[in-house]
Order: structure tokens, then C-alpha cells, then sequence
């Protein structure tokens, strides 16, 4: 194959890609009257999934995010297994998550922030 057809193929597999991003937001838009609550009170009752979520960005590793909390990695990695087997975190880089697009979406972490406990979380 050659270079020109490679990227082509490359093209067409982040069109595809793009394509499925668009569509999990048109559908999770659709269900947000119904979703978002449902994460809303998954947190309320999770405090520390919420605290641990807040601080997942894409940079930091799990023993980051332990030290700013002043808990154990090993708590840390519980949660963010947790979050990611809902679909709230994704692993980034090994070590370190990102949030998922469903953030982005349902505007979560800004919910989340504007309970006292958790708006100093940075």
C-alpha cells in the first residue's frame, strides 16, 4: 500500500470515527431529561466518585489525584474503574483519564461544582 493510500484509509477510519462521536451525542442529548438527573444522583450518593471525577482531566495520574484528595491510590483506582465501566472516564495515556464526551454533553462536572463541597476541586 502506498503512503497516499494509507492516509486515504486513515481518512476514511477518523470519518467513521467522527461520524459515531456525532451520533452517541445526538442520542445522548435525546435521553439528557432522563440521564443527566440519573448522574446527578449516582454522584450525590458517591461523594468521593464525584471528588475523584472532578479531578480527572487528561493530566493527571491516579496517584496525582490521590494526593490532592489525600486519599490512597488505591481508592482512587477504584473509582476511576467504576467511572469507567459507566462510560464517564476514559483512559487518556496509561495512568491518566479524561473525561468522556458524556461530560461535555450533560455538562456534569459544571453540576457538580456548584455544590459547596465540591467547588474548589480544580
Amino acid at each position: 500500500m502506498t503512503e497516499k493510500e494509507e492516509l486515504a484509509k486513515l481518512d476514511e477510519i477518523l470519518a467513521h470515527v467522527r461520524s459515531l462521536d456525532a451520533q452517541m451525542a445526538w442520542v445522548i442529548r435525546s435521553q439528557a431529561s432522563e440521564l443527566k438527573p440519573l448522574l446527578l444522583k449516582y454522584f450525590k450518593k458517591r461523594r468521593r466518585a464525584a471528588r475523584v471525577f472532578l479531578l480527572v482531566n487528561g493530566k493527571r495520574s491516579s496517584g496525582r489525584i490521590a494526593e490532592d484528595l489525600n486519599i490512597r491510590v488505591q481508592n482512587v483506582s477504584n473509582e476511576i474503574a467504576e467511572l469507567e465501566s459507566r462510560g464517564l472516564v476514559e483512559l487518556k495515556t496509561w495512568g491518566v483519564y479524561k473525561k468522556s464526551r458524556i461530560d461535555s454533553i450533560l455538562r456534569i462536572s459544571s453540576e457538580l461544582r456548584k455544590d459547596p463541597e465540591f467547588k474548589d476541586l480544580k
